[in-house]
């Protein structure tokens, strides 16, 4: 069954300036296997939002 609603994607641009990071430093997470991509193309890749949301829950620190 095909969902509806397709997942919204980011390119990796967008997805540095929400975790106020270089575009170097996310391409580095995606290399290192720590953030998922979706290949669009040869060479296009797009990050799902829900992804991204799971990579940045992944990391939260409880407070002290």
């Amino acid at each position: 069954m095909i969902d509806s609603h397709p997942p919204q994607l980011l390119v990796i641009e967008e997805v540095a300036r929400r975790l106020a990071l270089s575009i170097r430093t996310v391409r580095t997470l995606i290399a290192l296997g720590k953030l998922p991509v979706i290949r669009v193309g040869a060479r296009a890749i797009r990050i799902a939002e829900s992804d991204l949301a799971a990579f940045i829950e992944a990391r939260r620190v409880a407070p002290r």
